[in-house]
C-alpha cells in the first residue's frame, strides 16, 4: 500500500486542466480489444486503458484535503474520500490487485501505478520528489487546503490566545496577592 500511495504522488504532478475530476481506469495489453490508447503527461509513455472508466474521483468525493510534513520532511497531500467513494476505491482496489490502475486527468495518464494491496478507508496520501505544485492547476482542489490551513492556523491561534490570557490572569492574580492584598487603601 505503501509504495501505491508514494507513487500517487505524480497523478497530480502534471496537470494541465481545469477539471474537477480524476478518472480511474485500468491498463490493459496493447491493440487488446475494448482498449483505447491515451498519452501520459508528462509525454513520455502512451498507455493502452480499457474503454470505460473504472470510477471519477470529483471535488464533491473529496472531503478533506490537507498538506502536512512526511516521514522524511517532503510536503505530502492526504486527501480522504468520500465514504462511497472510499468503499468504490476499496472494491477497485481489492478486485484488481496485481494489476496496473491509469490517473486520468485533462485526457492524459498521470500514472500508472500496480495496486500492491486494497486502499482501505478513503484516506489516499500522496507524496514524493516533485512537490506539490500541481495544486496550483487545480483551483478546487488548492481553495480546499489553503481553506483547511487557514482554520487549522486560526484554531492554533484561537488556542495560544487562550493560554496567553489564561497566562495573564494567573500572573496579575499572583501580583494583586502579592503586594495589594491586605493593604488598606490611603484616603
Amino acid at each position: 500500500m505503501k509504495i501505491f500511495a508514494l507513487s500517487l504522488l505524480l497523478i497530480f504532478s502534471a496537470l494541465g486542466s481545469a477539471e474537477e475530476n480524476f478518472t480511474v481506469y485500468l491498463v490493459c495489453e496493447p491493440n487488446s480489444a475494448n482498449c483505447i490508447e491515451m498519452p501520459s503527461s508528462p509525454p513520455e509513455q502512451k498507455y493502452f486503458v480499457k474503454k470505460d472508466p473504472a470510477m471519477a474521483i470529483g471535488q464533491a468525493e473529496i472531503t478533506d484535503a490537507r498538506i502536512f510534513e512526511g516521514e522524511y520532511g517532503q510536503k505530502e497531500l492526504s486527501l480522504t474520500l468520500s465514504e462511497q467513494c472510499a468503499q468504490k476505491f476499496e472494491q477497485l482496489t481489492e478486485e484488481n490487485i496485481g494489476k496496473q490502475l491509469a490517473i486520468v486527468a485533462g485526457g492524459k495518464v498521470l500514472i500508472a501505478p500496480v495496486i500492491q494491496s486494497a486502499i482501505k478507508g478513503g484516506r489516499v496520501q500522496i507524496s514524493g520528489a516533485r512537490g506539490l505544485g500541481f495544486l496550483n492547476d487545480l483551483p478546487w482542489l488548492k481553495e480546499m487546503v489553503e481553506s483547511k490551513n487557514v482554520a487549522e492556523k486560526r484554531r492554533n491561534l484561537l488556542i495560544m490566545l487562550s493560554y496567553l490570557f489564561c497566562g495573564v490572569l494567573f500572573l496579575g492574580g499572583t501580583v494583586y496577592f502579592a503586594f495589594f492584598r491586605g493593604k488598606k487603601a490611603v484616603a
